[in-house]
């Protein structure tokens, strides 16, 4: 059809047009590409470096003897296996909720949630710098949305004085740790808020999960507010620091139990395979008993946080336990310029442009795991001082 190409070219002239980029094999940190090519990976989410966990890898191959590497069909038909259910009650007890239901991705399960806990009688107070699959959530839930500027808890209050009490249902939206700034919610001042005004407050921790707080419990242990609450609705996923792929809502059994007779993207769904949930049920418990690769993560965050501290394409950063550290640019010609440099310097960041950031704040999105190391860093370090400069 001609407007894909029209499309395509308009995209092309703006400096906003994406390709995949396929990767042959993966060694730890190592990325080889199928033309031979090798780079040090600086785009995972795998903050934990536990994707290739030997043991957790044992158990996968465990239940794909048992069943083999379908769950084929939905939880609600023949597929909810003995694994999901030690997933979700190893979830549960690792961030401190009653009961946590999994979903096929954490996408889904923002979709999912969203619409089944609020409706066209209701409304949602959205963090601007929210995740696509926060905003589609709110979207198709047919929930009157009004948008507050990132972390402004005094426009937020604004909001919610002059509006809540017109409706039903009231939700407060927001990332925990934000995916493409490394900013942290404000969730004292937003769980007091939540409270005062008979709010949810419904919180994607998927980049908080596994980093922030005891055991990286995630952000509601960072600053030790309660996750046990009637009002609170936690998002998850298993493909971050968890290695697996999938996501996850914790919270109250009530709250679980609805979720199964009214989340479509639940229902009507095809469940996780039972490997993956052995694998991250396996990932999970063991980091319950051990942060060692943790607190490797917050010494790489903390150590590149200083080499870099007087970087002005930092200047936004504010916690140096958040492995997320975007270099801003802004122009989305030279963002791709300074990526293509890092590329032929052999470090793999990509760069993040519109729609996934606003125009003109496009920017390096690099992510520190525990997989790698100092001389790592430093390698980073030395090959965007140019671009730095």
């Amino acid at each position: 059809m001609q407007f894909f190409e029209t499309e395509m070219q308009r995209l092309r002239e703006q400096n906003l047009f994406r390709n995949l980029q396929t990767i042959h094999k993966t060694q730890g940190v190592q990325i080889e590409l199928v033309d031979g090519t090798r780079l040090i990976d600086f785009c995972s989410n795998n903050y934990l470096g536990l994707a290739n966990s030997p043991g957790a890898l044992a158990e996968a191959k465990q239940a794909l003897d048992v069943v083999g590497m379908g769950s084929t069909a939905s939880r609600l038909l023949s597929g909810n296996h003995q694994q999901h259910e030690r997933l979700e009650k190893s979830l549960a007890h690792y961030v401190g909720t009653q009961a946590a239901l999994v979903f096929s991705s954490g996408y889904a399960a923002n979709v999912g949630v969203i619409g089944a806990l609020v409706g066209r009688e209701d409304a949602i107070f959205s963090d601007a710098l929210n995740h696509a699959s926060m905003i589609d959530g709110a979207r198709l839930s047919g929930a009157k949305i009004f948008i507050y500027p990132h972390r402004d808890t005094q426009a937020l209050e604004k909001l919610l004085l002059e509006h809540a009490r017109h409706f039903r249902r009231k939700m407060i939206l927001t990332e925990g740790v934000f995916s493409m700034e490394g900013t942290c919610a404000p969730l004292p001042k937003l769980n007091e808020l939540a409270m005062q005004h008979q709010t949810i407050l419904y919180v994607d921790d998927a980049h908080g999960l596994g980093v922030l707080g005891k055991n990286g419990r995630g952000i509601f242990s960072h600053f030790n507010v309660s996750i046990d609450a009637d009002h609170v609705v936690y998002l998850g996923t298993l493909g971050k620091s968890l290695g697996a792929m999938g996501g996850f809502v914790a919270g109250k059994n009530n709250l679980r139990a609805y979720l199964i007779n009214f989340a479509r993207t639940f229902i009507f769904a095809t469940a996780l395979p039972p490997a993956v949930c052995a694998f991250a049920a396996s990932i999970v418990e063991n980091l319950m008993a051990n942060a060692a690769s943790i607190e490797k993560l917050r010494s790489h965050c903390r150590y590149f946080m200083e080499k870099t501290k007087h970087w002005d394409g930092f200047s936004r950063r504010q916690n140096e336990l958040v492995p997320i550290q975007p270099f801003w640019i802004g122009d989305e010609k030279k963002t791709l310029q300074a990526a293509h440099h890092l590329w032929q310097r052999g470090i793999f960041a990509r760069a993040i442009r519109p729609p996934t950031v606003p125009m003109h704040e496009a920017r390096i999105r690099i992510t520190l795991t525990a997989g790698h190391d100092e001389q790592h860093l430093d390698a980073l370090i030395a090959a965007m001082q140019d671009i730095a400069a």
